[in-house]
């Protein structure tokens, strides 16, 4: 949050030798806060490698002893985040992302379950105050996925910002946090 880090993000196809550069902030000078992180957009791009070098001041490889980066996040030819997680039908147990993260107006919080069971999905603003109920009731077993829409809250739109998704499942509860841009 205190540093404007200087990085790139490349990618490889499998079989070749080079990687393509897809975001070039080796002269980054801003700061990423929690109400506005450092996002980068850029065309769909294959690759099956992509590599985060950090870079210190003078632009070579950050030798320090940490850097702080909270997401980094690759998704696949579905949209579906890929390369953190296997695939939603691989898993085996109680599984929850959201997509797209960061997004503007609507999100998809997808989740698996192992076995029929109750499922409640709630969304909290970052003051722990309750913004909606998006689901509540018997789900079957496998891959679900909901649409939360943030231009029709109570009829009206929500500021940007983080926000977190609860999910509770057979008394398990998995949680995740969001960020709404505008």
């Amino acid at each position: 949050l205190d540093r404007a880090y200087r990085f790139t993000v490349t990618c490889r196809e499998e079989g070749d030798t080079a990687y393509k550069m897809i975001v070039d902030r080796s002269d980054n000078s801003q700061r990423g806060t929690v109400d506005s992180p450092i996002t980068d957009t850029f065309s769909k791009t294959l690759g099956r490698y992509v590599r985060l070098t950090v870079l210190s001041a003078d632009t070579s490889t950050y030798d320090g002893t940490w850097a702080s980066i909270s997401e980094f996040r690759v998704f696949g030819k579905e949209g579906v985040l890929s390369t953190c997680n296997p695939p939603l039908s691989k898993q085996s147990g109680f599984y929850v992302h959201n997509y797209p993260n960061p997004f503007r107006e609507t999100t998809q919080i997808v989740f698996h379950i192992p076995e029929p069971g109750e499922v409640t999905v709630k969304i909290y603003n970052s003051s722990g105050q309750e913004i909606t109920l998006l689901a509540k009731g018997r789900f079957n077993k496998g891959d679900h996925r909901l649409i939360w829409n943030t231009l029709s809250h109570k009829g009206r739109s929500l500021p940007a910002g983080l926000y977190y998704y609860r999910i509770l499942y057979n008394h398990k509860i998995k949680t995740g946090k969001m960020m709404l841009l505008r």
